[in-house]
């Protein structure tokens, strides 16, 4: 049942679901892997707090909801315009761009987090088998 609402159809719910999936399972699985790894004893290793920051997770989570805040209208906007071409005009897509460039800086804080918790993962002895 809660499956369903996530069918392949529906993209965007996913392209708002895997942020915050990536933030919760990343460094747990880092964790995990680096005590199974190397044996370590919990206190040793980084936990999973420390694998992705708090800070860093809000920051992105906020460039997340800015985001969708901006880009949600986008096609209400191009709907409402009275062309009929398939393109937006130009006025919907100088509206869109704040919205667009949020997107970019999100992507790119998530790949810095991530990048974050790999740093840790390696320098505390993981293996990226």
């Amino acid at each position: 049942m809660v499956a369903s609402g996530f069918g392949a159809g529906d993209s965007r719910r996913k392209r708002t679901l895997l942020p915050g999936i990536s933030r919760s399972n990343v460094p747990f699985l880092a964790w995990f892997h680096l005590k199974t790894q190397t044996r370590a004893k919990i206190g040793s290793i980084p936990n999973m707090k420390e694998m992705i920051p708090d800070q860093l997770s809000r920051l992105h989570f906020r460039l997340h909801l800015a985001v969708l805040a901006l880009l949600l209208p986008a096609p209400f906007l191009s709907a409402s315009s009275l062309s009929v071409s398939l393109l937006p005009s130009p006025a919907v897509k100088f509206a869109m761009m704040p919205g667009l460039l949020l997107l970019a800086a999100s992507a790119i804080r998530q790949g810095l987090n991530l990048r974050h918790a790999r740093h840790l993962f390696l320098r505390f002895g993981g293996r990226l088998d």
